[in-house]
């Protein structure tokens, strides 16, 4: 398989204790500055000089890195640069960025390791010539629509759709246009604004009856009597993918190369019989349901959420129109106005007040979806507490952390719009609450702790989130609307920290530069989402590579050439990986330092 193609052979390789000496050597000799010069060029067959790009050479000293702009022929220097670790890229408008030593937009480049006074001269970077996609958006009758979203994103990677995805709005003429893409392949999708009132488009019967309605007023001076006409349902737009698909599987993908400009990817926007969703909200008082606005959320594999909200009568009854096909989620929230402004963080306010939801899914086929029933129940909570851990010594002041709980949402889970929120205030005994602003719903969740002056490998950090005897960290929890009113769960700091490092060499004992190192658990049930304990690290030019903070535990190693942001992700990936990978245990608190050379691959 081609797969097999980009994983290397690796062997371990005993420390050299020299290179440790000779590492603490250098840190006693005064550092005279670096300077590193080349030009940005592109892709193209044969290179062009990139003029007025910004060079960003980041890491070392500066949080904000160092930065230059190309000159008239693509030249750029940087001077009075301290010793480390450095990444390279260049960027300028119409182009797409590639990281210094990697093969294409979107892989991890090669560091680059500079030393006391070293000049780094003649060093290329490169900048691929953006792709673009254009065409015209129409209705059925073939005139244009204006100021209507156009999605261009890449197929099947929601890695790469995260950071090359455009959305765009058409002109006057139905035109869109989306440029600076990356090569590969594309999915285009019109959205039309969804309404909250029925489109009433009307069908040749109901013209015909109109205009024979029209005629008889002429002809006569008494009211005509009604034309009887068949009801029909509601219609509206729908989402349509090129070419007039209305799914992302049977949606044509539009395949372009660098520089290219790719017109007519035009698209037709279709009507659709829409449906109604009606319901009740049932709650014990009056007071709850003046809170409520019900929620009606798309679910879908593929694309983002869309939620609309609708008013809630009186006697708790509701209903959303204009409801295309397709699966939804219901959901309803009750929070007091108090504590409303309290979750904004307004002064004095207090989360006072009824807190409650409910949730169910619907599907809508091909008829009114009515009598839906949405029973109101006590909100969720988490009730933490905050332990510091570690080598002993005075910790940081809890009070001072920040707690932030996220919420989960591979598709095709439906996803919550919760009311904004502060972070909860720790006491002074480490205890929180995370809940009172009604902002728990069902869900999968992960914690997260910002300490302040910690860094990978340096001060405190998130050890575990224990919540009955489980650490949700490497598996989140999954809340329902089963679930108790209140989790109880335990996050503990420490100040102990791991390290993973090496060199990787060729079989001829040079720098491996070309490769990416994969850290990856051996158990394969951690292979799912948040990914935790899987790592890639690009070795400098000097070929070491480095891994902080990776959770205690046993490792695969393994060397990729050609690494797609997506393939760590991938489970059949990793376990090709398996069979020519380096196993390696890190123990809690260990410097652990493995080198590696590669003996197959390209």
């Amino acid at each position: 398989m081609m797969l097999r193609r980009r994983i290397a052979g690796l062997v371990a390789l005993a420390l050299v204790p020299s290179i440790a000496a000779r590492a603490f050597d250098r840190q006693q000799t005064p550092a005279a500055p670096a300077r590193l010069s080349g030009m940005v060029v592109t892709t193209e067959t044969t290179p062009q000089p990139v003029r007025r790009a910004i060079v960003s050479f980041s890491g070392g000293d500066r949080a904000l890195g160092h930065h230059t702009i190309t000159d008239d022929e693509g030249r750029f220097e940087l001077t009075a640069l301290p010793a480390g670790r450095y990444t390279l890229s260049a960027a300028r408008p119409t182009y797409v960025t590639i990281t210094y030593g990697a093969s294409r937009p979107g892989r991890p480049g090669t560091a680059i390791s500079l030393e006391p006074g070293q000049h780094l001269s003649a060093v290329r970077v490169l900048l691929a010539r953006g792709a673009i996609i254009t065409g015209t958006v129409r209705d059925g009758t073939g005139e244009p629509v204006p100021n209507l979203e156009v999605r261009v994103e890449p197929r099947g990677s929601p890695a790469a759709a995260a950071t090359s995805a455009q959305t765009v709005v058409t002109d006057d003429q139905g035109r869109y246009r989306a440029f600076g893409l990356p090569v590969g392949t594309y999915v285009v999708v019109a959205r039309p604004r969804t309404g909250t009132s029925d489109l009433d488009v009307p069908t040749d019967a109901n013209v015909d009856a109109a205009l024979a309605a029209l005629r008889q007023r002429r002809a006569v001076t008494a009211p005509p009597s009604p034309v009887p006409v068949k009801p029909k349902p509601a219609t509206n737009f729908a989402p349509v993918y090129h070419r007039s698909q209305l799914t992302l599987d049977a949606a044509t993908g539009v395949a372009i190369t660098a520089g290219e400009e790719r017109t007519g990817i035009d698209i037709t926007l279709r009507l659709l019989s829409t449906w109604s969703v009606s319901g009740t909200v049932v709650t014990a008082d009056a007071e709850t349901r003046s809170m409520i606005r019900p929620m009606l959320t798309t679910m879908s594999a593929h694309s983002a959420p869309v939620t609309r909200t609708s008013d809630l009568a009186p006697d708790g009854t509701f209903r959303f129109p204009n409801v295309v096909p397709g699966r939804y989620t219901l959901a309803v929230q009750a929070l007091s106005a108090e504590a409303r402004r309290a979750s904004l963080g307004a002064p004095g306010a207090q989360a006072t007040g009824p807190c409650a939801f409910a949730s169910q899914d619907v599907s809508v086929t091909a008829a009114d979806v009515t009598g839906v029933s949405l029973v109101m129940r006590p909100c969720l909570r988490f009730a933490g507490r905050m332990v510091v851990g570690g080598s002993g010594t005075a910790g940081p002041e809890v009070s001072r952390l920040l707690v932030t709980l996220m919420q989960l949402a591979p598709p095709p889970s439906p996803v919550f719009r919760p009311v904004r929120r502060a972070p909860p205030a720790i006491a002074m005994d480490g205890t929180f609450t995370f809940g009172e602003f009604g902002e728990l719903l069902p869900g999968a969740y992960q914690f997260s702790v910002e300490v302040p002056s910690s860094s990978p490998g340096r001060g405190y950090q998130l050890q575990s989130a224990v919540v009955d005897g489980r650490d949700i960290l490497d598996t989140p929890l999954q809340l329902t609307g089963d679930s108790p009113g209140t989790t109880n769960v335990v996050l503990t700091l420490s100040d102990q920290h791991n390290s993973l490092s090496g060199t990787l060499e060729t079989s001829a004992r040079l720098p491996a530069v070309n490769f990416t190192v994969i850290a990856f658990t051996t158990n394969r049930s951690w292979w799912t989402s948040p990914f935790r304990r899987i790592r890639t690290a690009r070795p400098a030019s000097d070929g070491h590579f480095a891994f902080q903070d990776l959770p205690p535990g046993e490792y695969y190693l393994a060397a990729v050439t050609d690494l797609a942001p997506d393939d760590v992700r991938d489970a059949e990936f990793l376990a090709q990986a398996v069979a020519t990978a380096v196993r390696v245990t890190i123990g809690e608190g260990e410097q652990k330092i493995q080198n590696l050379r590669v003996t197959g691959g390209n």
